[in-house]
């Protein structure tokens, strides 16, 4: 499974959970350690992709913070469905932990859109144990393409410091930095500015992607 790509990976979960239970779709929320919370990394209704909760936030935040499964009868009529999911169709909602041997690593939940009390405990019970068969693979994936990641900044690191020493022309070196910067992270703009202490300004020295400064300077503190 480490040779499959993560979104791919999920969306082949999602898909079969559906299939396997006759219902609507689903989705996979993944768990971010570093923000402690869960992000939609693979769904049945594309308008919700990368979507956040919290821990205790809607079904999927309860079974994060419980680490135990959640069934509710009808989400259109759930006091406690979050603001991200106002507009969410879903009738019957089951979300389930998935755990691999790092513990929970998302929450995987299925819905269906035109019926209600539809999950009983004995559908928590499969698709727990469905959930936690597919833990390991994508915790395997996830693992493998962090690991590429890793690669490729070391590589861009080790090509950015040979241009410090080839490069004489400080704005062609800092324009390549923040270029190499923004396909590395994936960022939509990176700015370099220079701290001129005379004038306690900084100055605007190499952009890309989405323009996000005008001023050529900025005072600092203002």
């Amino acid at each position: 499974s480490a040779s499959v790509g993560v979104p791919q990976l999920l969306h082949a979960i999602v898909e079969r959970a559906a299939r396997l239970l006759g219902v609507s779709g689903g989705a996979i929320e993944l768990y971010d350690k570093e923000r402690d919370e869960l992000v939609i990394g693979a769904t049945s209704h594309p308008q919700f992709m990368g979507v956040r909760l919290g821990k205790g936030q809607g079904a999927s935040g309860r079974v994060l913070e419980t680490g135990r499964p959640v069934i509710n009868g009808d989400y259109q009529a759930w006091p406690h469905r979050p603001l991200q999911y106002a507009s969410a169709p879903f009738r019957a909602l089951i979300s389930v932990p998935m755990r691999s041997r790092d513990g929970i690593i998302g929450v995987l939940n299925l819905h269906d859109l035109t019926r209600t009390d539809y999950f009983t405990d004995a559908d928590a019970q499969f698709l727990s144990l469905l959930a936690n068969q597919a833990a390991e693979p994508i915790a395997n994936a996830r693992r493998f393409e962090a690991e590429r990641r890793r690669a490729m900044e070391m590589q861009a690191l080790y090509e950015t410091t040979l241009e410090l020493g080839a490069e004489k022309n400080l704005q062609t070196l800092l324009q390549s930095i923040v270029e190499r910067a923004s396909r590395l992270r994936r960022a939509p703009s990176v700015v370099i500015y220079d701290y001129d202490a005379s004038s306690e300004e900084l100055r605007l020295m190499a952009q890309t992607g989405i323009p996000v400064v005008t001023a050529k300077r900025l005072k600092v503190g203002v």
